[in-house]
């Protein structure tokens, strides 16, 4: 996030310096306490993007199966953080670009799947949503029986 973007969400919380601005890939780091509820986006990318998502795109990408590693590692730092019956839910959407069809959606599931229990998902409808479509999914996972 930019810094700007962050200014202004501490501007709208109750206790603005629990917000870290900061890489996911680097959780470990940060103060997170403990939850019952993440709800959450990944930067989208498509199979044959040439910049890092996770990057804000700023930094060549090692490849989409690459991507979906760094999300698993992300979601396996995440489900430390779980407290019991805990749920994350990741929006995310198929991508319908100039060169195909890229199954984000179920290949985040898939890849997440790995490291969280996938429970199912929601779709939910748009008026305008983009990539190629009106709607995305609101991906259900929980931490896998302990």
């Amino acid at each position: 996030m930019y810094k700007r973007q962050v200014e202004y969400i501490r501007t709208l919380l109750r206790d603005p310096a629990a917000t870290v601005q900061g890489d996911s890939r680097r959780l470990r780091e940060y103060p997170v306490p403990l939850f019952d509820l993440c709800m959450t986006s990944p930067p989208f990318t498509e199979r044959n993007d040439t910049f890092d998502a996770l990057t804000n795109y700023r930094a060549p990408s090692a490849g989409y199966t690459s991507y979906l590693r760094d999300l698993a590692a992300i979601y396996a730092q995440i489900r430390q953080f779980m407290k019991p019956n805990a749920r994350v839910v990741i929006e995310v959407s198929n991508l319908h670009g100039p060169s195909g069809i890229t199954m984000l959606a179920w290949d985040v599931a898939r890849a997440i799947g790995e490291v969280l229990h996938f429970e199912g998902e929601v779709v939910v409808g748009w008026d305008s949503y983009g990539y190629g479509y009106d709607h995305s999914y609101c991906l259900i996972f929980r931490a896998p029986d302990r």
